[in-house]
């Protein structure tokens, strides 16, 4: 079994826009900061990346018997000389976080990091003790976001976790093909099914306003609406929520449905072309950012707010999915249209310097001794 570099963990192969985004950005950081010339995903298709080639899935597409894609997962654990955990909201249950530590003591190498992730919100207290000795077993945690340092540090206070950023814009680091300006025309949304499990009723509440409002903003301001399906899975994904509301805008207002793309600086691209996204996904959100178009969030989630915190997006542009304001909604939209919207106050080129900051990983503790992939010097925590 031929050894790899990097065996890069994530929800990878899923069709969502937003973990290839952090695919990308995890196989370009694992090449130009660790070194590594050969990659293993945890996914069960090939994905070609620009400027780094094929990757080497580590399972198969069907499962043949029960606990394959486990034991493939092991194997490539096994196989590598590091583990790279890239990006996400990857640490919610106990038995989850168990085979990540799995991966941590099969793998030949030492040194194994968790690069931009999101921690919780935990099943119980049981995931949550499993992440803490994750913590302290990584050489290096990498958090995306306030909330997330937060939990790490009352979880683990010793481990070596620190506040970075989201990976994906080191998207923008790559030089194989540059993104290209492009005039501007239409809005864009991106929803996702988050409501399901609360019950259809608040999905079909979110819809019925937002239905009303995008009405109302096509009489002002005659602009197509885009809706953009950032997860194509036939389950789990967001072709479903898109035609339902645009069933309720019906014939009056022109519609497009964009499907899936699984290349992410296609979709990158295609961000470049609209006069505003209006993101519920929140990898939607943060492409446009990158793209440089002005951006309505849409939170549903801590993730979702810690975002628009980081970049300095104005108060105005940010709203509930829970609570949704319809009239002050139509109004932002259609006074930004017409005279231009706030940008963000974060640079761009800061954002990825500090995506870049979860590749330095040579951080001190309080004592101003650099431990960064020093196991024993990670004091043990009170889950230990």
């Amino acid at each position: 079994m031929k050894m790899v570099d990097a065996y890069l963990c994530g929800y990878y192969g899923m069709e969502n826009s937003g973990d290839d985004a952090l695919l990308y950005a995890a196989a370009w950081g694992a090449r130009n900061f660790l070194q590594a010339k050969s990659v293993t995903v945890s996914s069960s298709r090939i994905h070609q990346l620009a400027g780094f080639g094929s990757t080497q899935p580590s399972q198969s597409l069907s499962q043949r018997f029960r606990g394959q894609r486990r034991f493939q997962q092991y194997r490539a654990a096994f196989n590598s000389s590091c583990v790279v955990f890239g990006g996400g909201s990857v640490f919610h249950t106990a038995q989850d976080i168990s085979i990540k530590r799995h991966l941590l003591r099969l793998s030949r190498g030492s040194r194994h990091y968790a690069m931009g992730v999101g921690l919780g919100p935990f099943q119980n207290i049981a995931a949550e003790k499993a992440c803490a000795k994750f913590l302290n077993e990584s050489c290096f945690t990498g958090l995306r976001d306030q909330a997330s340092y937060e939990i790490a540090r009352s979880i683990a206070p010793n481990a070596n976790s620190q506040l970075t950023f989201d990976l994906a814009p080191l998207l923008l680091a790559q030089k194989v093909r540059p993104l290209r300006a492009m005039p501007r025309a239409g809005i864009a949304v991106s929803l996702c099914p988050v409501f399901k499990a609360k019950g259809e009723a608040q999905q079909r509440a979110l819809l019925v306003e937002l239905a009303k409002a995008l009405r109302s903003i096509y009489r002002a301001t005659g602009e197509t609406i885009y809706l953009l399906d950032f997860n194509g899975h036939l389950n789990l994904g967001d072709v479903a929520v898109h035609q339902a509301l645009k069933a309720l805008l019906g014939d009056a207002v022109p519609v497009r449905h964009i499907p899936y793309e699984p290349d992410p600086i296609a979709v990158l691209q295609r961000m470049h072309q609209f006069k505003l996204v209006v993101g519920m996904r929140l990898h939607a959100s943060i492409l446009a950012y990158l793209a440089g178009t002005p951006t309505v969030v849409l939170e549903y989630h801590t993730k979702c707010k810690g975002w628009s915190e980081q970049i300095g997006l104005h108060e105005r542009y940010r709203f509930s999915s829970e609570k949704f304001d319809c009239a002050r909604f139509e109004k932002v939209v259609e006074e930004g249209i017409a005279k231009n919207f706030c940008m963000p106050t974060l640079p761009i080129s800061r954002a990825v310097s500090l995506a870049k900051t979860n590749w330095s990983n040579q951080y001190v503790n309080q004592e101003g001794e650099v431990y960064s992939g020093h196991s024993a010097l990670q004091q043990r925590s009170s889950y230990s």
